[in-house]
C-alpha cells in the first residue's frame, strides 16, 4: 500500500489520523505496508542504505515462505530475515533454531549471530530503571568475556 501522510488537515481524507494509528511520532516515518494496510516492517534505520535493506528483507521472506519445501539453508535464511524484520521473539527464535535438522558449522554460527544481536536488542528494550541498565550492563560484559562480539552489535560494520 503506497501511502504519504500530509501533515495538513484535508476535509473528507479517511486517513487522516493513518500516521498516529500507525505508531508514527517522527520525520520521516517509514513503514512497509501490505494491501490491507498492515504493518509489514518499520525499518530502523531512516537511510535509504536502511530502507532498501529493510525491503529487501521482505522480498526474501516473501519468497522462502511462498516455497512449498524449503532447504535446511532456506529455513535458516528464513528466521534470519524474520529476526532482523522484528517478527520473532528471542525465545520463538531458540525454538525454531531447535527445529531445523542439519546445521553447518557457517549456518549455525549466522544464526548464533543473530540470535546474539536479538537478545541484545531485547535486553535493552526491557530497560525500565538504572538497575536494569546496571545488570545488563554486566550481562554484556560477561558476553564479551565467554567470546561474544558485543561490539558488533553496537558498531556494525
Amino acid at each position: 500500500m503506497l501511502f504519504l501522510h500530509v501533515t495538513t488537515r484535508i476535509e473528507g481524507d479517511a486517513d487522516q489520523g493513518l500516521l498516529q494509528e500507525k505508531g508514527g511520532r517522527g520525520f520521516p516515518t517509514l513503514l512497509f505496508l501490505d494491501a490491507d494496510g498492515e504493518i509489514l516492517a518499520k525499518p530502523a534505520d531512516r537511510s535509504i542504505a536502511g530502507f532498501s535493506q529493510m525491503a529487501d528483507l521482505l522480498i526474501e521472506v516473501a519468497r522462502l515462505e511462498g516455497q512449498a519445501e524449503r532447504s535446511t539453508d532456506g529455513e535458516v535464511r528464513l528466521l534470519v530475515a524474520e529476526i532482523r524484520l522484528g517478527r520473532v521473539s528471542l525465545e520463538e527464535a531458540r525454538q525454531r533454531i531447535e527445529g531445523i535438522e542439519d546445521l553447518s558449522d557457517a549456518q549455525a554460527a549466522q544464526l548464533d549471530a543473530t540470535l546474539l544481536d536479538l537478545e541484545i536488542q531485547a535486553g535493552i528494550d526491557s530497560i525500565q530503571s538504572k538497575a536494569q541498565v546496571a545488570a545488563l550492563g554486566e550481562r554484556f560484559a560477561e558476553m564479551a568475556e565467554a567470546g561474544f562480539a558485543i561490539y558488533d552489535f553496537f558498531f556494525p560494520g
